[in-house]
């Protein structure tokens, strides 16, 4: 297995070391999305807790 503490976020070719930009940005995303996806499957759950109680 690789070393986890090392910044994942380099790339390696012919030219040399440089950063992948797009892929931290589509990981920042994708968190981004995911969590908005928890917040409302959380409101969707307490209000079919609250109706389901009425």
């Amino acid at each position: 297995m690789g070393d986890k503490s090392a910044d994942q976020n380099h790339l390696i070719d012919d030219s040399g070391i440089y950063q992948d930009k797009r892929k931290q940005t589509q990981a920042t995303v994708f968190i981004l999305y995911c969590r908005l996806v928890t917040l409302a499957l959380i409101g969707l759950g307490l209000v079919a807790l609250i109706i389901g109680n009425m």
